[in-house]
Parts: structure tokens; sequence; C-alpha cells
């Protein structure tokens, strides 16, 4: 028997009145409206209801119907899902989408960490009161995870690169690319091969080494490089930083397992990584974001910056900093750069933008596991901060952007919940806790019916129907339910966050 764990969420009618509340703030002005008019009308009078009152109206329905456009647009991309689910999968939404400033006020960077505990302390875990079973075991997620390595590696081309996207029922090949998603899948297969050393994944990540070594170039100072991908006029800062990780973790597993590899190639990977680390710290502005990329032909960083590619470089300046012995100089940037970064997506957008916001999104699963590795056991400034930190946000993307209910591919959010299980654990939050253990265990369970050939294929009538044995199919992972294109990112991040779940004490035995 699987072990019990709570239901963390339950009920419905907080989420409807905070979700509603516009309408209802409408309907108050309109009843307003009515009573003046009834007034006048018994009294014989001829005067016309109160221009303010109607400029209010008229205000309210517009910003009603402004968040609903809103809403919808937001949510073209990620639906809430429309299918038959049991009553223990409902959550409750505990975050008000439109709160206003008072919830989320101008704050200092001083100020931020007294308010992100005192945030995170009045979280509404649900009670422990309803139990459920867990639906994953470690030997489904061991089963998912070797078809997902191994389709990553079917899916690698002759020169190291992969390919984006195939559509497993019409057969077509998708000739788009992606720098950014290349390089991710690029980390991807070093994490495969950290979490389990084969031949055949060591011959996958070196063949990504080769491809990605072949293009990267000088830099604009010395001692930088970057990486030029065929045909692009820019260097994505998040291209960088997820070849840099590719490089950390490929050195971390070399140096943990005693790897037999030639020297002189070792010494070849620690001096791309450090100059690549080099080049993701001169694009970081005064501001302490990062260029989104670096322009070739004028040899210029953009102005701009990405939610996306702040985490992504952080990750990797963390990664640097606390598992390899040459970098310890970074740990005052990151110090730096955490705080800023941290308030800057969470309540400095939540004012300006919503709470749901997009920024949040790019930023979440980046910034939990950086910050996780941050809080966990490095003694650097503010670590019990960041604990708090990745709380918050673990709770904002179960309930306030509803990710049980997407309704395309959310495996990315599962590397950032499962680094939230982790501070729940460690700080002995028991409802927290569980909470998470039910997101991520219902969560994985439906992505990974959604793996082509997986263990809980058959739990999936798009796939019954559209069965294969096509190696670069299998193991694949689709973007929803009953979508054949099978995109190289998609089954990256899902298999990190299977390897996560897999690590994590949820489905140990003795739990």
């Amino acid at each position: 028997m699987a072990p019990s764990i709570n239901n963390p969420f339950k009920g419905g009618q907080q989420h409807f009145l905070l979700r509603y509340k516009g309408v209802f703030l409408t309907l108050a002005v309109v009843v307003l409206i009515g009573i003046v008019v009834t007034n006048g009308n018994s009294n014989n009078q001829e005067e016309q209801v109160p221009a303010r009152l109607m400029h209010a109206a008229e205000a309210a329905i517009a910003r009603n119907r402004g968040a609903s456009s809103l809403r919808k647009h937001k949510q073209q991309e990620e639906q809430p899902v429309q299918e038959e689910e049991d009553e223990e999968i409902k959550t409750e939404i505990n975050d008000d989408d439109e709160t206003d400033d008072e919830s989320f006020p101008r704050l200092t960077l001083e100020e931020y960490p007294k308010w992100l505990k005192k945030y995170s302390r009045k979280l509404q875990w649900a009670s422990r009161e309803n139990k459920f079973e867990q639906r994953l075991t470690k030997d489904t997620l061991m089963e998912s995870f070797h078809l997902g390595r191994t389709n990553l590696g079917a899916n690698q081309k002759k020169d190291g690169s992969f390919n984006y996207q195939y559509d497993f029922v019409s057969g077509e090949m998708d000739e788009e690319d992606s720098q950014v998603r290349q390089a991710g899948a690029f980390w991807g297969v070093v994490l495969c091969y950290q979490f389990e050393q084969t031949q055949e994944s060591k011959n996958t990540v070196e063949k990504g080494v080769e491809f990605f070594m072949k293009h990267a170039v000088d830099g604009p100072i010395d001692d930088t490089i970057l990486i030029h991908y065929p045909g692009e006029s820019r260097s994505d800062t998040g291209t960088n930083a997820l070849v840099a990780l590719g490089l950390i973790d490929y050195l971390r597993t070399i140096n943990d397992n005693s790897i037999d590899i030639d020297s002189s190639h070792k010494q070849m990977l620690e001096t791309k990584l450090r100059k690549l680390i080099n080049f993701l710290k001169w694009v970081q502005k005064d501001n302490q974001h990062f260029a989104s990329s670096f322009q070739i032909d004028n040899n210029l960083p953009t102005k701009g910056f990405s939610s996306y590619y702040d985490g992504e470089a952080m990750l990797a300046l963390v990664k640097a900093a606390k598992y390899l012995k040459k970098y310890k100089d970074l740990v005052p940037l990151i110090e730096d750069a955490s705080m800023v970064l941290a308030k800057a997506y969470t309540v400095d957008v939540w004012r300006s933008d919503e709470h749901d916001s997009d920024q949040t999104k790019g930023f979440y699963q980046w910034s939990s596991m950086f910050l996780y590795e941050y809080y966990d056991g490095t003694g650097w400034k503010d670590a019990n901060v960041f604990g708090d930190y990745v709380l918050v946000l673990s709770h904002w993307i179960i309930n306030t952007h509803g990710v049980l209910h997407r309704q395309k591919n959310t495996g990315y959010a599962f590397e950032g919940i499962i680094s939230a299980y982790h501070v729940a654990q460690q700080r002995n939050n028991d409802k927290a806790t569980e909470a998470l253990a039910y997101a991520i265990d219902r969560g994985l369970y439906k992505l990974t019916s959604w793996q082509v050939g997986g263990p809980l294929q058959d739990e999936n009538p798009f796939l019954v129907e559209h069965g294969t044995t096509e190696e670069i199919a299998v193991g694949g992972v689709m973007n929803a339910r009953n979508e054949a294109p099978l995109r190289i990112d998609t089954t990256q991040h899902q298999m990190h966050a299977v390897v996560m779940a897999i690590e994590s004490s949820l489905y140990d035995d003795t739990r």
C-alpha cells in the first residue's frame, strides 16, 4: 500500500470570492445607481444620475472587462484543464489575483527580507484532514527517466545538436530551432549522465560539448567567450548560461565520481567554463539584471533583460561558486544580485503588473533552484531569507498560477516545487511538506501519462490510439495530453524534474 498523504487543497469558496471581486464591485456600483434613480423617480424629480456615479460604473465595468481580457490572453498558452479529475485534485486558491498595493507595498531592499518572512508565515497551507494515496512510485519514475534519457540521445544529430521538434503522428520534423532550447537540451543530457553514468550517456554529453565548443567565439573582452549559434546574429545570455551549467555539472560529475578523463580535455572544459562565466559577469548590468543578449554584429549587449535569462545566469553562477573551488570570488556578486532580483520578480511586479505575472513565471523555477542552492548549507549572507522565498514561490505557482490545472506541459514547474519540498522538510514544516508532496505526485503523474511509450501511456487515450515504436518518438514528452509534436526542451525539463523527484525522499520506501 502506498503511503497516505494529506490532501492540502480543498474547498473553493474563498477562491470564488477573490476571483470575482471585480464583478461584485461592479454590481455594487450599479445597485447604487439604481437606488439614486429610484429615489429620483419616487420624488417626481427630473434630475439625472450624477455623472460621477456613471463614470464610476463605467470604470468598474471596464476594469472588470480588462482583467477578464488579460486573463484570457494569458491563458491562451496554458488554460485550465477541462478534463474530469477526481475531487482531491481540485485546489484552493488562497492568493488574490487582484491584490492591492497595501498587500504588495513599495519596499526598500532592506525592508524586503522582513516583508518576505512575514508573508511566508501567513501562507495558508491547507489542513490535512483528507487523505490521498500516492499514485507514482520510484519504479515508475525510473522507467520514465530511462525512456526520456534514451529519447534525448536518439534525437541528437551527428554534429551534436538536437532535433528541435518532431511530430510522431504526421512524421514531420520541424526545421525551426532555438539556441536557448538547444543549450538546455545539452544541460539536460549532462544531468542525465550526472544521475546515472553510462558510456552511452557520456558519449551524448561529449557530442554536445564538441558542438557548443565548436561554436564558442571570443567575447567582448579578454578571457571571455560566447556561443555564436549557427545562423544567429546574437548570442542569448540564456544560451551561454545553460552551456555553462552543462560544463559545471559535467565537471562536478567527473570530480565526484573520479571518472577517468584525459587531463588536457578536462583542462579545456575548465578553461571554456571560466571564459563563459566571465562573459556572464560582463553582461550583468548595474541594476543586477543581465543583458538579454549580445549583438555579435556591433559587439554590444542589448539594453533589455529577461526574467528567464536572469534566473538561468544566476543558477550558473551559484552552482559554480558552490561546487567548484575556483569560483568562490563569485559569492559577493551572488549575494548582491540575489536579493535585488528576488524582490524585482515578486513584490515589485505583483504590485506593478499583477500577481499572476508572466515575469514571475519566467523567473520561477530558475530562481527556486538557484535560491535553494544558496539556502542549502552555503552560509552566504541572508541564506535563510531565501528559504522563505522558495516556499512563497512554490505557493504562488500552485495556488496563484494554478499549475495543477494547466493543460500545457508544466514539467518546468516541478524543478521549483521539488526545491521547495526540500526547504519545507528541512524546516519541519509539515503542512507545506504535505501540500508540496501532493502537488509533485499529482502533477508528475499527469505529465508522465503524456510520455510516448511511457509507463503510464495506457492512461492516455491519444497515446493508445497513436502508439508508436519509432526511436525518436518513444520516451519523448508531449506538450499537452493530445498534441503529437515532441519538443526537445519539454522532454528535457520533465526528465530533470523526474530525476529530482527520484532523488528526493518523497518516493523512499521508508517514507
